[in-house]
C-alpha cells in the first residue's frame, strides 16, 4: 500500500533478552513533505517519548515538544522588530512635517479643493483653539458627526491638537446606533454640520455646528500645553473607534498616540511612500483603517486624496477616481478588487489588501506590475500588526499575512498560552507598541481580551485576536480563519473557509461566500453564494458534483446561489448578514 506518511516501530532487545528501547523508521511521500519537515516532526515525537518515559505520570498536555532552536525562533528571532520610529504626540509629529513641507499639498478632494500643509495646519489650529475653549482636552472625547469631507479631516486634526480623542461617527448610520454610541462614549462635544441632528440622537450634549463657528477670530498658532486644559502625553487617547460586539453591543476601542507614529513609520517604509505620492482615503472614516491612511500620508509629506462614497464604488467609479486624481497608493479590500480588472488601475503603483482574507487568485491577478502587500491587524492593535513582503508569482491557498511590523511581537499559542510549533494551528496574540488602551468603559471586556504577556517585561499585555494562524517554516504567518468561524452541522464540524476555498478553485468562479441558513426552525443548511466569470454559465448542480470530488458530502452546500455580485459593507468588506 502507498502511504503519505508511515511510522514503523519495533522493540529492541539486548543480548541477554532485556528491553533495550525502540527502533523506528518513517516512509513519506516526497511530493507532500520535504526532509526538514519530517526531521522536525520526528524530533518532536522523540521529545514526547523521552518525556513520557522520564515521568509516566505527567499529563501529556504538559510535554514541551519544541526544541531550543524552535523556541528561540518563535519567541525571539521572528519577533526581532525593535527599531527607531517617529515618536511624539500626533500634533507634534504633524506640525514638524508641516514645517518641513509647508507649501506641499496635504489634502486634495475629488471636487478640486486643496490645502497645503501650512493651510491645513492653520485651519486646524483655529478650530482647535475654539474647541479648547469649549472644554476639549486630554482624556476627553469629541464626537465628529460628519460625512466624508475636507471638514472632517480638518476636524480630526483639530481635536488631536486640543489633546482630546476624536470619535468619528457616520451620519448615515441608523439614528438608534448613533444615539447608543454617543450615550456610551459620553463626548464632551459633538461637532457636526447642517442640518442639526435631533436631540433624541445627541441627548443633552453640547452640539457645535461647523458652519456657525466664528473661527476667523481664533489664533492660527499651534496650541501648546499652556493653551490646553492639561499637558498632552503620548499615552493619552488619540481616537476611539466603535466596532461590532459579539453580544450585539458595539464597543469603543481606545487608541493612544503612541502606536500611530509606530504604525506610520512601518507603513511609510513598507509602502515606499514619499512626498511625491498620492494616497487615497478609501476606508470609511468610522473605520480604523482610515486613521492609517490619514497619518501614514501626513507624516510622510505625501498628499491625501478624499472623495465621496459615490466616487469610490468598486468598478468604473473607483477606477475613474484613481485615474483622474493620479492615485499612487491605496488600501482596497479583496472583495472590492474582485469587481474590477487590474487594467482598470494602471497608475496604482502600491496596492495594499486588508480587512479580510485575500484569495490567491486575486494576488496572482493584481500583483504583476505593482507593489502588492497583504496587511493584517485588528482595531485593538492600532490598525495593523503584520504585513507581507511584496507579493509575487503563484500563491499558496492561504496567502501569507507576513511578519510583525516595527516594535510589534506576535505569538501563536495553544489553549494553555504555550507557543505551538511551525505548521501547527494556534490562536494569534499581539504585543508591542501598537496595543490599544482597551475598551471604553468596559473593564470586564478589556480584561478578557488584553491579557498578561508571559513572554514580555513585567506588567506587559498582549491582545487575544481570536484569529487562527500558523507559522511557516520561514517565519511568516498564514491566516486560517476565526476561532468562532467554525460551525457544526448534523454533528459534523465544518470550517466555512475550507468550503469557500474549494469553490474558488472551480473554473469560472471569481468569488464565493458560504453561510449556515436556518429558514425553518431546526433546519440548518449550508448555502453557498457565488460570482462567476462573464464567459461561464452558472450550473449549481454541476458545481455541487465538482465539489464532491474534493469535499466530503457533509461539506457540500445544499444549494449554490449565483449572484451578480456579493454584497459589501460600507467598508468594502463582504457583508455576510446581507
Amino acid at each position: 500500500a502507498k502511504f503519505d506518511l508511515a511510522l514503523s516501530f519495533g522493540e529492541r532487545s539486548a543480548d541477554d533478552g532485556s528491553p533495550a528501547g525502540l527502533d523506528g523508521f518513517v516512509d513519506f511521500a516526497v511530493d507532500l513533505f520535504d526532509r526538514s519537515t519530517i526531521e522536525a516532526f520526528l524530533g518532536r515525537l522523540e521529545r514526547v517519548l523521552r518525556a513520557v518515559a522520564a515521568d509516566p505520570d505527567a499529563p501529556v498536555g504538559t510535554v514541551d515538544v519544541l526544541s531550543a532552536d524552535e523556541r528561540t525562533d518563535l519567541l525571539t528571532t521572528w519577533n526581532d522588530t525593535t527599531a527607531p520610529v517617529l515618536t511624539g504626540t500626533l500634533p507634534d509629529l504633524f506640525q514638524a512635517q508641516a514645517a518641513r513641507t509647508p507649501a506641499h499639498t496635504a489634502l486634495l478632494s475629488a471636487d478640486g479643493e486643496t490645502l497645503t500643509y501650512s493651510q491645513l495646519n492653520e485651519r486646524a489650529n483655529r478650530l482647535a483653539h475654539h474647541l479648547i475653549d469649549r472644554g476639549a482636552g486630554p482624556e476627553r472625547i469629541v464626537a465628529l458627526l460628519l460625512p466624508r469631507s475636507v471638514e472632517l479631516l480638518v476636524a480630526e486634526l483639530a481635536v488631536l491638537k486640543t489633546g482630546a480623542a476624536f470619535l468619528p461617527i457616520d451620519p448615515a448610520h441608523p439614528a438608534d446606533r448613533i444615539a447608543y454610541t454617543l450615550k456610551d462614549a459620553d463626548p464632551v462635544l459633538v461637532l457636526t454640520d447642517h442640518p442639526a441632528p435631533a436631540t433624541a440622537t445627541t441627548g443633552d450634549r453640547p452640539v457645535l455646528h461647523l458652519h456657525d463657528l466664528p473661527l476667523h477670530t481664533r489664533p492660527v498658532s499651534d496650541p501648546t500645553d499652556a493653551d490646553r486644559r492639561s499637558p498632552l502625553h503620548v499615552s493619552h487617547p488619540a481616537y476611539v473607534i466603535y466596532t461590532s460586539g459579539s453580544t450585539g453591543r458595539p464597543k469603543g476601542v481606545v487608541v493612544s498616540h503612541a502606536g500611530v507614529g509606530n504604525l506610520a513609520t512601518a507603513q511609510i517604509d513598507r509602502f515606499a511612500l514619499t512626498d511625491a505620492g498620492r494616497l487615497l482615503q478609501f476606508a470609511s472614516p468610522s473605520f480604523d483603517a482610515s486613521v492609517s491612511e490619514v497619518f501614514t500620508t501626513w507624516l510622510s509629506g505625501a498628499t491625501l486624496v478624499t472623495a465621496t462614497a459615490d466616487h469610490l464604488r468598486p468598478g468604473t467609479d473607483l477606477a475613474d477616481t484613481v485615474r483622474d486624481l493620479r492615485i499612487t497608493h491605496a488600501t482596497i479590500p479583496p472583495a472590492a478588487l474582485a469587481a474590477m480588472e487590474p487594467s482598470d488601475l494602471p497608475g496604482l503603483t502600491t496596492l495594499v489588501v486588508a480587512g479580510e482574507a485575500v484569495p490567491a487568485q486575486v494576488v496572482e491577478a493584481w500583483a504583476p506590475g505593482r507593489r502588492m502587500i497583504n496587511a493584517y491587524g485588528p482595531t485593538e492593535t492600532t490598525v495593523c500588526a503584520t504585513m507581507s513582503t511584496p507579493l509575487t508569482g503563484p500563491q499558496p491557498d492561504s496567502v501569507p499575512i507576513g511578519t510583525p511590523i516595527t516594535n510589534t511581537r506576535v505569538y501563536v499559542l495553544d489553549e494553555a498560552l504555550r507557543p505551538v510549533a511551525p505548521g501547527v494551528v494556534g490562536e494569534l496574540y499581539v504585543a508591542g507598541t501598537g496595543l490599544a488602551r482597551g475598551y471604553l468603559n468596559r473593564p470586564d471586556l478589556t480584561a478578557e481580551r488584553f491579557v498578561a504577556c508571559p513572554f514580555g517585561s513585567p506588567g506587559e499585555r498582549m491582545y487575544r485576536t481570536g484569529d487562527l494562524v500558523r507559522w511557516t517554516e520561514d517565519g511568516e504567518l498564514t491566516y486560517l480563519g476565526r476561532t468562532d468561524d467554525q460551525v457544526k452541522l448534523r454533528g459534523f464540524r465544518i470550517e466555512l473557509g475550507e468550503v469557500e476555498t474549494a469553490l474558488r478553485h472551480l473554473d469560472g468562479i471569481r468569488q464565493a461566500a458560504v453561510v449556515i441558513r436556518e429558514d425553518r426552525p431546526g433546519d440548518r443548511r449550508l448555502i453557498a453564494y457565488t460570482v462567476h466569470d462573464t464567459d461561464h454559465t452558472a450550473d449549481p448542480a454541476a458545481l455541487r458534483d465538482a465539489l464532491r470530488t474534493t469535499l466530503p458530502e457533509h461539506m457540500v452546500p445544499a444549494a449554490i446561489v449565483p449572484l451578480d455580485a456579493l454584497p459589501l459593507t460600507v467598508h468594502g468588506k463582504l457583508d455576510r448578514t446581507a
